[in-house]
């Protein structure tokens, strides 16, 4: 659900911190580890925009925090990122953060410090660090059914615990 609903958001001009997107296409074989991304789209220059996905679902107090487990895959995604971004393409993490309780986000530094480190990094590279916050909208329809949708009002700040 994470991925549909941030293509969604990017070709309704609704993904926070990445205004402009066009061309969007999800799946897309790329990179030089054998990687497919989540995301892939045109920026208003017409550049690559490369965009990983991650279901942040940890919660410490007030912090969302990703990743739950250690995760080597999620570190080769963000050096796949870092060099899309050495080759002049834009690059995007995005924290997909749905829950209501927390009010912001960093790296789950304790589970995984290979992967904190390498979200540092990946930062200092270029890659835009997206914890986007996420809400569950429930509305009533006819005969007693349900719609669910998603909103995405913003972006949580990425701030390094400790």
């Amino acid at each position: 659900m994470p991925n549909r609903v941030v293509a969604q958001a990017a070709r309704q001009d609704a993904l926070p911190g990445l205004p402009g997107l066009r061309e969007v296409r999800t799946e897309v074989k790329y990179g030089a580890e054998n990687s497919r991304i989540d995301v892939l789209a045109l920026d208003g220059e017409g550049r690559k925009v490369f965009i990983e996905v991650k279901n942040a679902t940890l919660k410490d107090g007030a912090w969302g925090l990703f990743p739950d487990a250690v995760t080597e895959r999620g570190t080769k995604h963000l050096r796949e990122l870092q060099a899309m971004v050495r080759e002049g393409y834009r690059a995007a993490i995005a924290f997909f953060v749905h829950r209501t309780d927390v009010d912001r986000f960093d790296a789950a530094r304790e589970i995984d410090p290979a992967y904190g480190a390498e979200l540092d990094r990946a930062a200092e590279t270029g890659v835009a660090v997206l914890p986007l916050a996420v809400r569950l909208v429930t509305r009533p329809q006819v005969g007693g059914l349900w719609s669910l949708s998603w909103e995405l009002p913003g972006l949580l700040p990425w701030e390094r615990r400790g």
